[in-house]
């Protein structure tokens, strides 16, 4: 029957997401640090990124690249600040610079920053004015209105961050923009004075004490609301971003000869489950492609005797390493610093996610698109690096492209030979036809091309499992 048939397929796919999980519950706190995908995406430093896993969240508009904070577009990040664009704006509500942080958040608005503000109701006896003929004409400031009202200027010299309370009660209805006031050897004393219009300055800091890479320098900060902070500096000689939970610090070297040692950890425990899988269905896969190369007689495949795993086990002598047929990328694992790793990497073409060849860190969305291509392989019956592929058409974008309406057509014909010996109702072949549709999309959205579109691994594992119950 073809359920008897595709329950061997639901059971390596669930098998492969259960140790693909287990990886991903130990890297709960994934950072995406790209925005967008191909090999040309920018890339923000952590703890900067845009996920929920990542220290400081930012947004990104994938089809332009442009990585903003709030709805302001970042010009750069800095080991201590981020750089905002603040342009002119004579409607632009106080309100708004509660996007720039405060209290409870790793960023605030420095005391460098300048705000000019207008539909000010009481003048405080600090603030300066600049007069709407001085700010047109010197700060390129047009007047926001007809009566040419004068321009306030706000600061908090003797503070950190600029107070967000403190503004609101400065009675000033709108911020029309911010100098930023750069000074010799950052300091307050300083009496050389460059000025920077239409930008805004956000210190950065990750909330507690110092978590910092052995190799790495750690500064102590304080965060909006007088809480205790750090950054993260790689010493000379090293690389890295510092943070000891993330990329921490390693020694500058050759990337010609440099596998990031994270690499074989986060691939070990699948890829070992994986070869297990690969060893007990050996001889499956010889039973199925001979099967596939005998005639066709009278519209059925020749009958050839079926194969129990005892018999298996016997034959392969309880899967020992000599009889072993496959090790995928296992062997980078073995020594990460050896010379024979880049021959497993090419050894394994067409397992290995594209963001990897482009200099990507590796994750566990990483070891997702790992499973989508094997699931992939495993019900259309053509691996990755089949001869029908070539640098125009790969196995994911093969299947995408016959679904939905040709799934029948590209599934391994195995699973339908059962069905052509007994006749089948048109309910029943309906649901074949969505099961096996199902389990190829979650194929698909798992070997995405970005890592941003592929599901969680638990995610893969919820559908298979539901399509298991529906379905088996």
């Amino acid at each position: 029957m073809f359920f008897n048939q595709i329950i061997i397929r639901f059971v390596f796919s669930i098998l492969l997401v259960r140790s693909s999980s287990s990886v991903e519950a130990s890297n709960s706190t994934l950072c995406d640090q790209h925005c967008g995908a191909g090999s040309n995406a920018p890339r923000v430093p952590y703890p900067f990124g845009f996920s929920d896993g990542c220290g400081i969240r930012l947004n990104c508009t994938e089809s332009t690249g442009d990585i903003r904070i709030g709805e302001y577009l970042i010009q750069h990040v800095t080991s201590d600040a981020l750089m905002v664009n603040f342009p002119v704006n004579c409607s632009r509500p106080i309100e708004d610079l509660q996007q720039f942080g405060g209290r409870g958040t790793n960023y605030g608005m420095t005391w460098r920053n300048e705000l000019l503000l207008q539909n000010c109701r009481v003048l405080r006896s600090d603030q300066c004015i600049i007069p709407s003929e001085i700010s047109s004409a010197r700060l390129n400031i047009l007047s926001c209105d007809s009566k040419k009202e004068n321009v306030s200027c706000y600061s908090e010299a003797n503070a950190d961050y600029l107070d967000y309370s403190k503004l609101r009660n400065t009675g000033c209805g709108v911020v029309v923009s911010s100098i930023l006031i750069s000074m010799d050897n950052d300091t307050k004393k300083s009496s050389a004075l460059f000025l920077e219009f239409q930008v805004m300055e956000l210190a950065w800091g990750l909330e507690g004490d110092c978590a910092c890479d052995d190799d790495a320098y750690c500064t102590n900060v304080i965060l909006p609301g007088n809480r205790n902070g750090f950054r993260c500096r790689c010493k000379d000689g090293f690389i890295g971003d510092g943070f000891r939970d993330n990329d921490g610090c390693r020694k500058e070297r050759s990337k010609a000869k440099h596998l990031d040692s994270r690499v074989p950890v986060a691939i070990t425990v699948p890829v070992a489950f994986l070869v297990l899988v690969l060893c007990s269905c050996a001889a499956y896969y010889k039973l199925r492609n001979s099967r596939k190369a005998q005639p066709w007689n009278d519209g059925q495949l020749l009958q050839i005797p079926r194969t129990r795993y005892r018999a298996i086990h016997r034959a392969t002598d309880g899967f020992s390493e000599a009889n072993l047929v496959a090790t995928f990328l296992v062997d980078i694992s073995s020594n990460s610093r050896s010379p024979q790793s880049s021959a497993a990497l090419k050894g394994s073409i067409g397992y290995i996610p594209t963001e990897y060849g482009s200099g990507g860190q590796a994750s566990t969305l990483g070891d997702v698109y790992s499973f989508g291509i094997v699931l992939l392989e495993l019900f259309i019956c053509r691996r990755p690096t089949d001869v029908m592929f070539n640098e125009n058409l790969n196995i994911h974008k093969y299947v995408s492209m016959a679904l939905p309406a040709s799934v029948m057509e590209i599934v391994d014909p195995i699973l339908l030979f059962a069905e052509k010996e007994q006749s089948i109702n048109q309910d029943q072949a309906r649901k074949m036809e969505e099961c096996l549709l199902s389990v190829l999309e979650i194929g698909l959205t798992c070997s995405a091309s970005s890592p941003r579109d592929r599901m969680s691994i638990d995610t893969a594992l919820s559908k298979l499992q539901a399509l298991k119950k529906s379905f088996l």
